[in-house]
């Protein structure tokens, strides 16, 4: 994250309006902007999300305004790039932007979707070349049986189970599905019920890189095929996979990665990773899982960085301090504060605005 920078512009009192209601989004160039939101008086171009979508063409981007109502379930069946105001947002407004569900559809291929908070994530037939980054997701599914060239990466993303549901995160992978999860955070509530990856189904094809699991089982029996390398478990069942990868990964517990038909090797079991600051084996917003000097995380990763979520190509985003410290913004420059500098304005007059920013890697 960027230094802030204040500046100071002047806008018409016509369209100040709509620099309000998209506080947290800016747009990207070389490309048509569709603006979405549905708060009261707002003036984006839409007050429904799935509406921007049935107008845009291929290759648009719709940005998305923080709002406390969420804005449904959406069906996207073009290519598109989605940009929320993230799952917690530090502007003046601290809102960020939820959605029920999203389903890739037919059509769907190369789309990306950011900065949301989402119940559910469905791939569907040719859904291929999705990128899902920085959301945080309750559980996410490639769709029903049968489904042809579902290929999603999942990448900085908080993957979060409701308590005691018995509900998967991640679950129902169907073969051919490629799915690939880069530096994300699965936190499951309950041993006993809630797990990762559902063991109804065998699986293959999915990978898991520098990834963090905090609670619950990894897998129940029956899920097969599955890559898990340079990863952290803290208090959670990592083994239960058949026929599958596990490299340079560490848990704090006494899981035995490498057993029956699994491979790998270069795991630590029963080692503490030295979080800085980790104390009750569940995940909060506040915590803070960089690596102390000295832990054994450190540069032991199978590509040289550091196993967990801040090493690998897709290192997590570090966020503001407190609550925000593992919340990923959208990364897009942001405008998390405008003050407006003269009480008032006459008509056709002008209005003086001091704007603070900030550019999110």
């Amino acid at each position: 994250m960027k230094p802030t920078k204040s500046i100071k512009i002047k806008f018409l009192n016509k369209i100040i309006g709509a620099f309000i209601a998209l506080v947290g989004v800016t747009s990207l160039a070389n490309a048509a902007t569709l603006t979405v939101d549905n708060k009261t008086n707002a003036v984006a171009m839409y007050s429904s999300l799935q509406d921007a979508i049935t107008a845009a063409s291929s290759g648009d981007v719709i940005l998305v305004a923080g709002s406390a109502t969420s804005y449904g379930g959406i069906i996207i069946d073009k290519q598109l790039t989605l940009i929320g105001a993230g799952y917690k947002s530090d502007t003046q407004i601290g809102l960020g932007t939820t959605l029920s569900s999203i389903a890739f559809h037919d059509g769907s291929a190369n789309s990306s979707v950011s900065g949301f908070v989402t119940g559910s994530i469905t791939g569907g037939k040719n859904a291929s070349g999705i990128v899902v980054e920085r959301c945080q997701i309750t559980k996410y599914s490639t769709g029903s049986s049968g489904q042809t060239d579902n290929e999603m990466t999942f990448r900085n993303c908080v993957f979060i189970s409701p308590q005691y549901t018995g509900s998967t995160i991640t679950a129902s992978f169907y073969t051919p599905s490629q799915i690939t999860l880069q530096n994300c955070v699965f936190s499951v509530s309950s041993w006993y019920s809630d797990h990762v990856l559902n063991s109804t189904l065998a699986t293959s094809n999915v990978i898991f890189d520098h990834c963090l699991f905090i609670g619950g089982k990894f897998t129940q029996d029956q899920c097969e095929g599955v890559i898990v390398s340079n990863s952290i478990f803290i208090n959670s069942r990592a083994n239960g996979a058949t026929n599958s990868s596990f490299s340079n990964n560490i848990t704090d517990g006494t899981q035995i990665f490498v057993a029956n038909t699994n491979t790998g090797g270069n795991n630590l079991n029963e080692t503490d990773p030295l979080f800085s600051n980790e104390s009750n084996n569940v995940f909060e917003y506040t915590d803070d899982y960089r690596l102390q000097t000295g832990s054994p995380a450190i540069g032991a990763a199978s590509d040289g960085t550091d196993i967990g979520i801040y090493g690998g190509s897709y290192p997590f985003p570090e966020g503001g301090e407190g609550e925000y410290l593992m919340a990923a913004s959208p990364k897009i420059p942001q405008i998390y504060e405008m003050n407006i500098e003269n009480a008032s304005v006459p008509v056709s007059g002008t209005l003086s605005v001091q704007v603070k920013a900030k550019k999110i890697d």
